[in-house]
């Protein structure tokens, strides 16, 4: 079975759209692994049928946060096994290329957001 980590930078139990793509890859066979991050209101996590980890973050916005998340995330990606990783934001990409080019692993981005606009990456 093929093992795919999703990384977003939201709260995985929360954020419906990665929910219904990590939901239909388990159903297609693979073995998912979501990672996202846990805000200080975050609900428990549940039963997805697959497995979730949720970064705690010592910043919750501006470049800090982002620096310091895809630093962790290209340690955690770096050092676990995978098939294919998946970008699902924009903000998890650099540590998602980085990590797919070292170990030579296939790299999807989902590209169906670009917001170069938004007041965290602005102010």
């Amino acid at each position: 079975m093929k093992k795919i980590i999703i990384s977003v930078t939201s709260d995985v139990v929360t954020d419906q759209r990665v929910i219904r793509i990590a939901g239909t890859l388990n159903k297609m066979g693979y073995y998912v692994y979501v990672i996202g991050r846990k805000l200080p209101d975050s609900f428990p996590a549940r039963d997805f049928g697959y497995r979730v980890n949720r970064f705690r973050m010592l910043f919750h916005k501006g470049p800090f946060f982002y620096i310091f998340y895809n630093f962790r995330l290209f340690l955690y990606l770096f050092f676990r096994k995978a098939d294919i990783l998946l970008a699902s934001d924009l903000d998890t990409l650099p540590a998602n290329y980085i990590v797919s080019r070292l170990k030579k692993i296939p790299l999807v981005y989902d590209s169906h957001e670009y917001f170069t606009e938004v007041p965290e990456l602005v102010n």
